[in-house]
């Protein structure tokens, strides 16, 4: 919310019909948009990596092209919506990069990223073998480096809702396990995988786009 102030000009009359103005009327003044928690998470660079921005700048994009949830893996972005063939996928895809960036709002401050998500386009996820509409740009770091989940819990505190979530690929490969920590009612999601070296390890972060944009912008 923007609250505005406007200080009012004093006028003083003098006796025997002389008028003297007082001071002129204050500009008006606004206040600054504060900063979301939520903002405030994605410029922490203990949960997101150097180049988060490039993928802030899109998020209104991905939520008007249909994806109303994407994850973010350390240098991909990759739509949650299922799609029932490429054609499709791609469709979407065009809608993304033809809405482009959005200029943040300059209370949120994070670093300038390396580079832009330009390449966007359907892709066969290795998780449950579907389409689904990514972004990545090369060598760029969406997430600290070595994030863990005990380290999102130092700097966020305990997360509002834990779950457990199985993405089973209709193959006989052992079905991917995920756990999730969920903060901000379900707007930001970190996420560790079962079977790696370390099960503390963050894998990927889901963020609701439409939150995330109203939240940012």
């Amino acid at each position: 919310m923007v609250i505005r102030w406007t200080a009012v000009g004093l006028f003083s009359i003098a006796l025997m019909g002389r008028c003297a103005s007082g001071p002129p009327p204050a500009a008006t003044v606004t206040a600054a948009r504060p900063e979301s928690p939520i903002a405030k998470a994605f410029a922490d660079p203990s949960l997101f990596g150097p180049d988060i921005a490039a993928v802030v700048r899109m998020l209104p994009a991905f939520a008007e092209g249909g994806e109303s949830r994407v994850m973010i893996l350390p240098d991909r972005v990759v739509g949650t919506k299922r799609y029932a063939t490429a054609d499709e996928a791609q469709r979407t895809a065009k809608s993304v990069l033809d809405r482009g960036e959005r200029v943040m709002s300059p209370t949120l401050p994070l670093p300038p990223p390396k580079g832009r998500l330009t390449a966007i386009d359907a892709m066969r996820s290795l998780d449950d073998r579907a389409i689904h509409v990514a972004a990545v740009l090369e060598g760029a770091r969406f997430l600290a480096p070595g994030l863990r989940i005990d380290v999102v819990q130092q700097r966020l505190g305990a997360p509002e809702k834990h779950e457990q979530v199985v993405i089973d690929d209709g193959t006989d490969r052992h079905p991917l396990v995920l756990e999730l920590y969920s903060y901000y009612g379900g707007a930001i999601v970190f996420a560790t995988r079962e079977g790696t070296l370390d099960p503390r390890t963050v894998d990927r972060v889901f963020v609701d786009t439409q939150r995330i944009t109203a939240a940012v912008y």
